[in-house]
């Protein structure tokens, strides 16, 4: 009986092998897509965020069904940004999406402060800036409403990075 012997040189330099055959690990390029990911998200964001006030000017009051395209616009950002689908990329988008929504909400709701008052429109926003806390405090003071908004803003971020996929060229 002959005893075990040591692989070759060349076989120890080798890579070690894939988990298994069917399952290829991450490349490293995809988990260093934060950054460009996150700045696309807020980008998106922020147009969500823009469109949310938009709706509440025009239509003079909250519009629920709005939030869920701030949050699909967040999760497809961060898809875009080159993000691959997973529970870090939805918990990020969900972030993102209810910070754009309560910006929306907050500077839509000084927009219309400054339609029914007599005040001028640089007034009531500046409050809403110097005193965010109070501004965000006052939206949620309603809470079935605020709760509502947060749940289908976080839905739509949560549907959008599980299912968005970029175009292939």
């Amino acid at each position: 009986m002959g005893g075990w012997r040591a692989a070759p040189a060349w076989m120890r330099a080798l890579p070690p092998p894939p988990l298994s055959p069917d399952v290829e690990p991450m490349p490293p390029t995809v988990r260093r897509r934060w950054l460009p990911s996150v700045a696309a998200g807020l980008g998106f964001g922020a147009m969500g965020a823009v469109m949310y006030t938009s709706l509440y000017i025009l239509v003079g009051q909250e519009v629920m069904a709005a939030a869920v395209v701030v949050g699909v616009l967040v999760g497809a950002g961060l898809r875009l940004g080159g993000r691959a689908e997973g529970w870090a990329t939805g918990v990020v988008a969900a972030g993102i999406a209810v910070l754009s929504l309560l910006a929306g909400a907050v500077v839509g709701q000084a927009c219309l402060d400054a339609i029914t008052l007599p005040a001028p429109l640089a007034t009531t926003v500046s409050a809403a800036i110097e005193a965010p806390v109070t501004a965000v405090a006052a939206y949620l003071s309603e809470p079935w409403g605020a709760t509502v908004a947060v749940v289908l803003a976080v839905c739509g971020a949560l549907v959008a990075t599980l299912t968005f996929r970029a175009a292939r060229e």
